[in-house]
């Protein structure tokens, strides 16, 4: 029971649904101190009324203030102070806000993958597809991945990783990833890796190593193995000479999936090759309804 007006530290910790340990906490940094000690035992008793102070003390912990700061603010008893560290907790809240709408945006943009990644075509499909434009973080290769397998390129996107984190984009952008090859590596079979990159949204568009991937029409091979690259780049390149297609631009390999769709602790890729095309006026009239994707 409450005496005139004073609790002892249980009493005030039961009160504002608190713990003995913060209270004494608090009492150790100055931001809380008991309004009285009993000389003959040493029991501290809180005034009631500095429930006041303490629910002021949770309220800007609540605000995203640390104790260090509520400590110096105290100690200075300067509004100035307070206002400053008020701002800063904004920016850190700002920052937090933007972070959380950009994984909303990835786990809506993941949600339509899996969609979309079980209605792909089989392994061994050519064709021909409009692809929406996307931004790419690419990096020259280390290694001529179209010609090694699974675990080099894997080990590349790692390489890959620490770069995105030097330049302050979540690492969670590593799952989306292509390599490309040159237009005339392409076509004259000089399979050589030109750079390995992830895909990216367009609030990284201005880092000097984005670029645009156009949005425009692909011809395109599906496959589920490294060790095929050289033969599907082969099979892509008669596949467009057979039609007359002519090739506009580099060759992109990006990797659709990672994980086998029977057991997801399986690494198993799948993998298609585009290359933008333009399509002869008469292939045009025949093919008017090309597959859309990503």
């Amino acid at each position: 029971m409450m005496k005139k007006n004073k609790l002892t530290v249980g009493q005030m910790a039961r009160l504002n649904h608190t713990t003995v340990a913060t209270l004494k906490l608090y009492e150790k940094m100055g931001l809380l101190e008991p309004d009285f000690v009993d000389p003959d035992n040493g029991y501290r008793y809180y005034d009631v009324t500095q429930s006041v102070v303490f629910r002021a003390i949770q309220y800007n912990v609540n605000l995203s203030l640390s104790l260090r700061e509520l400590e110096e603010v105290i100690r200075q008893n300067d509004y100035d102070i307070a206002a400053g560290f008020y701002g800063k907790a904004v920016d850190h809240i700002e920052q937090e806000l933007k972070m959380l709408e950009e994984k909303r945006g990835l786990l809506q943009k993941t949600i339509g993958w899996l969609k979309h990644y079980q209605q792909l075509p089989p392994a061994g499909t050519m064709t021909l597809e409009y692809l929406e434009p996307q931004y790419v973080y690419a990096l020259p290769a280390l290694r001529n991945y179209f010609l090694e397998d699974f675990g080099s390129y894997v080990y590349g996107i790692a390489k890959l990783t620490d770069c995105l984190e030097e330049a302050h984009i979540p690492c969670c952008y590593q799952y989306f990833t292509c390599m490309t090859m040159a237009k005339d590596d392409f076509l004259s079979g000089h399979y050589q890796t030109q750079q390995i990159g992830t895909y990216i949204n367009e609030a990284y568009a201005a880092y000097p190593e984005v670029n645009l991937q156009k949005g425009q029409m692909y011809a395109c091979a599906y496959l589920d193995d490294f060790a095929g690259l050289p033969d599907s780049l082969a099979a892509l390149k008669a596949y467009c000479e057979e039609r007359n297609y002519e090739v506009q631009g580099d060759i992109i390999c990006r990797l659709l999936g990672s994980l086998s769709l029977q057991d997801f602790r399986q690494p198993a890729p799948f993998l298609r090759l585009q290359v933008p095309v333009k399509i002869p006026p008469a292939a045009a009239a025949k093919n008017n309804s090309p597959r859309s994707s990503i």
